[in-house]
């Protein structure tokens, strides 16, 4: 089993702790089966490794000299991986990823006024920034883009005219999720955040937990649109649906009786290709 951020944690408390005894099926107990189980006593009553206070002390200096003292004294949520890279053959054991810090940028009208320079992109270029590089007194509104491949062709999107000189940013997904979401949190409140997603459960969830925005992007509802609805992924989004039934503002709940009713689940490729007209609805900001 690999050395993990979570075990390390739980490595110092134990050692800073006046406790001696470890759960065997707890993360750390499985941890020291692996690698230290001559060093502790197994306690099959209690299902415990116990360790005498000699025991304690020699683990913690084997685990020291195996791995590296500092990783018991370092704050490494505030670390990156470059950082890391000097305390451990595991940089990954940073709390701080690649993506945590910067977004992916582009704008609809050349050039970017927010960079310095300002900067201008050749056509279909975006722009991976660090986010403490872009001037928020240049910014007005923000368009955030669910799927990367809208972002990428977000030229088609037929916008509304007063979105047309719009900073846009993909919102990414998982670990690439968080640089937008430390943006949007850094950002002051007179900036226009709208979240443009899947006309979907999941694309209002993602909405409503956005942090900041204010508006968002809906689908003019055509019967051409409607035929495009992908009805396994409706289904598929039933956790969607049961969180929207307790959180949202009025408009998101607005919205959310009219995809359980249609059981639609619209795809915003199908917008871009059917060039749907694009209404954007002011919302209740998200804290």
């Amino acid at each position: 089993m690999p050395l993990k951020q979570n075990i390390i944690k739980q490595l110092k408390s134990f050692f800073n702790s006046s406790n001696y005894n470890i759960k065997a099926n707890s993360a750390l107990g499985k941890w020291l089966t692996a690698h230290y189980q001559d060093l502790a006593s197994f306690n099959s009553t209690t299902n415990t490794l116990h360790f005498s206070v000699q025991q304690k002390k020699h683990f913690r200096d084997e685990f020291c000299r195996d791995f590296n003292e500092r990783l018991l004294s370092e704050p490494l949520n505030n670390l990156d991986r470059l950082q890391v890279s000097q305390l451990s053959n595991n940089e990954k054991l940073a709390g701080q990823n690649p993506n945590d810090f910067y977004v992916l940028i582009k704008q609809l009208q050349q050039p970017i006024p927010c960079l310095s320079g300002p900067v201008t992109l050749p056509a279909g270029t975006s722009l991976r920034v660090p986010i403490k590089l872009l001037n928020f007194d240049e910014i007005t509104q923000i368009i955030i883009v669910e799927n990367q491949i809208v972002f990428d062709q977000i030229e088609k999107a037929n916008l509304p005219a007063r979105l047309s000189t719009c900073l846009v940013i993909y919102r990414g997904h998982d670990a690439l999720a968080t640089g937008c979401r430390n943006l949007l949190t850094a950002l002051a409140k007179h900036i226009d955040v709208i979240a443009f997603t899947d006309y979907d459960p999941k694309g209002l969830e993602i909405t409503a937990t956005l942090p900041g925005v204010s508006a968002h992007l809906v689908p003019e509802l055509t019967a051409e649109l409607r035929a495009k609805s992908y009805l396994a992924d409706f289904i598929k989004q039933h956790d969607s649906l049961s969180y929207l039934e307790k959180n949202g503002s009025a408009t998101i709940q607005t919205h959310r009786d009219i995809i359980e009713s249609g059981k639609l689940s619209i795809k915003q490729e199908h917008m871009l290709e059917q060039a749907t007209p694009l209404i954007c609805e002011p919302i209740a900001a998200n804290t």
